[in-house]
């Protein structure tokens, strides 16, 4: 019932949504992410085609996450993608 920030970190070629028949760096960039989460089966880094596989994995991803499983990359599934980012940012708690 507040406001919050959410600060998250992709690739600058991701822009906007992204569904079924993109091509491009941003594409590669969704696979790779959904080879990390287990949801797309590894395949060369270099395919950057937004095909049907791609499109059912995403939607295990959204539904892993409580999000309408629609197959497309919107903002809410890049965010999800992007949790599996090792190099982050994460959430920290301070201390005094």
């Amino acid at each position: 019932l507040g406001e919050f920030n959410a600060i998250w970190r992709v690739p600058v070629a991701v822009s906007g949504t992204l569904g079924l028949g993109e091509r491009g760096p941003a594409v590669a960039w969704v696979r790779q992410s959904l080879q990390a989460f287990g949801t797309l089966a590894d395949g060369p880094a270099d395919v950057d085609v937004y095909d049907a596989e791609v499109e059912e994995a995403v939607r295990r991803v959204q539904m892993q996450f409580g999000l309408l499983p629609d197959g497309i990359v919107g903002l809410e599934t890049l965010l999800a993608l992007s949790t599996r980012d090792q190099a982050g940012p994460r959430l920290a708690r301070l201390t005094p």
